[in-house]
């Protein structure tokens, strides 16, 4: 899993358990051809396709604006993946919707990085 899929699970898990979580990422699948997209994937979604799966609006925008981010190149995936732990939490906590344990999480499931 790489690191814009990792956000996607930890926003959309966002005060869920992760059997709610699995859930929500089974009834959002279709719109997403089964599997976890890619930035651009998710931005060819309708959002409302997204919010009939269960997602709440501010959960779309955080997931649309760090896709967004990743396809204009304000995020880079080279330069994240490069980043020491304490700049790539700042860098990603800048975005609205995303807090440290997003962060760590992600980190966590796609870089095997472990905080604190």
């Amino acid at each position: 899993m790489d690191l814009f899929g990792a956000l996607l699970f930890q926003v959309i898990g966002q005060q869920l358990s992760v059997a709610a979580t699995r859930r929500t990422l089974a009834r959002i699948g279709p719109s997403l051809t089964g599997h976890l997209p890619a930035p651009a994937g998710l931005l060819a979604v309708d959002p409302a396709k997204l919010r009939e799966g269960g997602l709440s609006w501010r959960k779309i925008g955080t997931l649309r604006d760090v896709a967004e981010r990743l396809s204009d190149g304000r995020l880079d995936r080279v330069a994240l993946s490069e980043l020491p732990d304490d700049e790539l939490l700042a860098t990603l906590n800048a975005i609205p919707g995303i807090g440290p344990w997003a962060v760590q999480g992600a980190m966590l499931m796609a870089q095997c990085r472990a905080t604190m």
